[in-house]
């Protein structure tokens, strides 16, 4: 055979192989895709690998995404203390803090993906409290160790700090897509728009509140935000307009630290300065426990005496569990003054539209969850504002030790490291229950009798996180469908080529 007719028919058996692989192609999945997000929250660092397998007959990003299975079937999920944020003076701590977070990943993604593998590391609140200079130093540092250590797909735009409204909107995305509202109801010509639920998150420095809403008329920009789902069902497209508030200083320990500060204010304004070590009686912790911390003084609002002075005290702040004047307490640093029109405020001053209360549910995320599960309020149990209240009241009229003894007996077979990790997230119970329901009820207006709230920590057996939503935001974006398609594409191609029926076809040409 001369070397043109050998050239003739390895051109045809190439083409005719990958005719016939591309025909599959459009119609199979054509490969495993991973990408890695770490959440670097305020009070510490989690991160997920994603997968899913693309499908050339939708151009959704909505498609079976999940959390990967490690060999024993368990997600691949790792966890660290303390939040990133808290490295700004620790820089040289960062790259092995990284490191036990990604090598996690790496030890469960294939090797020959890495390379393809996206890397995208967001910080959330707890960055978004500190300079610019700081977040910068940290992030530098970040970026050089990724780089120099590991073989991601990672650029250094892909390290950063979103908003508040960006982790609004992807908790609400994870919520509803986790529930299938993104899917149409029928298949059919006529397309059905489901209807989607609302999303509330409490962190460690940040709180938010999400819902679709249908006008946007009188509300500011900066809080709407818009989100498309590509698809074979939607043509072109199905667009929702997402109503998103994110209350910076307002997640669980920040207020916690502000409502220290203010009872340190109210105590020196009617003691006056005497030494630099104080008691104060603080009605939101249980009797018998205290908590000491360095604190200044600070007021709430602007329409309140200012404060007396700028100086660092050490405070002990001494429980006598009384929730109803813990309540009193909390309330002022909602800043529940309205001056909104034509639209009513919220808590601290924000617009926020009228909400069909009758009809829309919400998830309550992170503390939404935490707090309410303590206090026995979690599904199948429906939520109510006077159950949750009347349970809080109860644990918050309980001395200290009594309480202690009572959280052993539900956990009887934990060692005693375990069980005190148990128990550090129970310490500030009244507190948190005071918080979250002032912040619910008086803070958000929702009503009393409001029953649709829903906590929750995974839906369908899937944790549920912002993340999930970031990543969905991502794949859905038009740029990044075209990125993922070709790159599975070329991969596809790539490895057809160099594929063992095509090797056993050269050889025999030229043997």
């Amino acid at each position: 055979m001369n070397w043109h007719s050998f050239m003739k028919h390895l051109h045809a058996i190439v083409l005719a192989l990958i005719l016939c692989k591309m025909h599959k192609y459009e119609a199979a999945p054509v490969g495993q895709n991973y990408v890695i997000i770490i959440d670097a929250g305020s009070s510490g660092s989690r991160m997920f690998v994603y997968t899913w397998q693309s499908k050339a007959e939708s151009i959704s990003g909505l498609e079976d995404v999940e959390i990967l299975k490690n060999s024993q079937g368990k997600p691949v999920v790792q966890k660290r203390t303390p939040g990133l944020s808290s490295f700004a003076d620790k820089l040289d701590e960062i790259p092995k803090y990284i490191s036990s977070l990604l090598d996690v990943a790496v030890e469960n993604i294939p090797t020959s993906a890495l390379p393809n593998t996206p890397l995208f590391i967001m910080a959330t609140a707890g960055m978004r409290l500190l300079s610019p200079t700081q977040q910068d130093m940290i992030w530098q540092t970040v970026r050089d160790h990724v780089k120099s250590h590991y073989r991601f797909d990672f650029k250094y735009s892909d390290a950063y700090t979103i908003s508040g409204t960006e982790e609004g909107l992807f908790g609400w995305i994870s919520v509803n897509y986790l529930l299938g509202r993104f899917r149409p109801v029928s298949k059919t010509k006529e397309i059905i728009k489901q209807p989607t639920d609302g999303m509330l998150d409490m962190g460690g420095a940040s709180m938010q509140i999400a819902f679709e809403i249908e006008s946007t008329e009188n509300l500011p920009k900066e809080l709407v935000s818009e989100f498309s789902v590509r698809g074979k069902w939607f043509s072109p497209e199905q667009n929702y307009k997402v109503y998103v508030t994110s209350y910076l200083g307002y997640g669980m320990n920040a207020l916690r630290k502000r409502y220290e500060e203010f009872l340190l204010y109210l105590y020196i304004g009617r003691h006056g300065i005497q030494t630099k070590k104080l008691e104060i009686e603080d009605p939101c912790l249980l009797r018998g426990f205290n908590v000491q911390n360095d604190r200044v003084p600070h007021a709430p609002a602007l329409n309140v005496p200012p404060e007396p002075t700028n100086e660092t005290f050490t405070v002990t702040y001494k429980g006598t569990g009384n929730m109803t004047q813990c309540l009193k307490n909390v309330e002022p640093l909602l800043l529940l003054n309205n001056h909104c029109t034509p639209i009513p405020c919220a808590m601290n001053n924000v617009v926020q539209p009228q909400i069909d209360f009758n009809s829309l549910e919400f998830y309550g995320l992170s503390e939404f969850f935490y707090t309410l599960e303590t206090l026995k309020m979690i599904p199948p149990v429906k939520y109510s504002y006077h159950e949750a209240l009347s349970k809080a009241q109860e644990i918050c009229n309980t001395n200290w030790d009594a309480y202690h003894a009572d959280l052993r007996k539900e956990k009887p077979d934990l060692s005693e490291e375990k069980f005190e990790s148990f128990v550090s997230f129970k310490k500030l119970i009244c507190f948190k229950a005071s918080y979250l329901l002032s912040a619910l009820h008086k803070g958000l207006h929702f009503p009393e009798n409001y029953e649709k709230l829903q906590p929750a920590h995974e839906i369908n057996s899937t944790e549920l996180q912002w993340s999930l939503g970031a990543l969905l935001y991502k794949l859905n974006d038009e740029r990044q469908i075209q990125k993922y398609s070709l790159t599975n594409l070329y991969k596809y191609i790539r490895s057809l080529i160099w594929s063992k029926h095509i090797k056993n076809t050269l050889r025999f040409y030229f043997v």
